[in-house]
Order: C-alpha cells, then structure tokens, then sequence
C-alpha cells in the first residue's frame, strides 16, 4: 500500500474493511524518513505518510492487521537507513530489508573508494543497534567493500543531479557526494 494516499476508498475507510479479514500483512515501502524519503521517493509526502502509519499502528496492537516496512537499501539511502531504523523500533513496527540489485548505478557496489568508511560506519551503527541478521549485514558489507561497480559512480551523480533539475529538488545536497564529485570530476578538467 502506497501510505501516501488516503486511507479510504470511495465512501469507504480502508482500516474497517480490513478488519473483516482474517490476516492482513501491509508492507510499505519506505526508504527513509522525512526530507530524504521526499526526494528519493519524489512526490512523497512525509507527514502524511507518518499520519496514516501512526492511524495503523493504534489498530494492529490487538487486531488482525500486521504493518511491516520493505526499504529498498540502495546507494542513496544508505547515508539516512539508521533513521529509518530508529524510528521502526520507536513505532514497534518490524522491517523486512530488501537489499537493490538494479539499477547497477544506484546499487551499494558502486560505493567509491573515498566514501567506503563512511558505508562501512552506517553498517556498523545499524549492526550495533538493531537486530539485523548476520548475513544481511555480511553481504552489505561485502557489496560495499568490494565495490566492483564504482565505475559506474559518475552514472550515478549523473542521474541524482539530472532528477533533481528536472523535479527542482535538492537530494544530491543531502548525500555525501559532492566533495567526491568536485574531486573526481571537476579537479581533472578544465571546468575549474
């Protein structure tokens, strides 16, 4: 369910026809909180979706209702994933981490050398604080580590900057690339 539109159907208010089923499961697709969530899921709206998840959770404490998030771990969510986190156990609300194998751009192995430690640092805090299993966290750190597609970075400043433009938001601010991009673009070029 997109959590971002209203809780009704017609005349009809979602929440109470669910509770005629027997099991409901909702998996929302959320990748962040706040302002990093409105720019990598463009057109979002935070404060709505925090609304209808908090109208959930006043119903599946005792209900049939079971509300899950889903992130999508990807290259641009990873610098933000611990928040998401905080906020899951704050709300008791269960994560099923879902781990992106494609676009290859926006995938954890295009990580560049110089922001590795900062990656390897978020997996560190989201292994410190959070119950994620060992082999979740393994193969995020291998994926990072190994980086095999850092190629493919310059792909990925590429499309952040180009969305951003098209859409006039700002999410290439909120992500650690710029010095990156001002190193390893600009500085080898006559664009100084």
């Amino acid at each position: 369910m997109y959590l971002d539109t209203k809780i009704k159907y017609k005349d009809k208010n979602i929440i109470d026809l669910w509770k005629k089923f027997k099991q409901v499961n909702i998996q929302c697709s959320i990748d962040a909180v706040g302002e990093p969530l409105e720019y990598i899921r463009s057109g979002t709206n935070w404060e709505k979706i925090n609304s209808n998840l908090q109208k959930l959770l006043t119903i599946t404490h005792d209900s049939n209702i079971n509300v899950t998030l889903s992130p999508v771990l990807s290259i641009l969510n990873i610098w933000f994933i611990n928040d998401l986190y905080d906020y899951a156990k704050l709300n008791n609300i269960s994560i099923n981490l879902i781990i992106l194998t494609g676009p290859d751009y926006l995938a954890l192995d295009v990580i560049p050398e110089s922001l590795k430690s900062l990656a390897l640092d978020k997996v560190d805090q989201l292994e410190h604080n959070h119950n994620i299993d060992n082999n979740t966290i393994l193969h995020i750190r291998n994926l990072i580590s190994n980086n095999i597609n850092q190629v493919l970075f310059q792909q990925t400043i590429a499309h952040i900057l180009l969305l951003d433009n098209l859409r006039g938001e700002k999410l290439f601010k909120l992500l650690p690339f710029k010095s990156f991009a001002i190193d390893n673009i600009l500085r080898n070029h006559e664009y100084e």
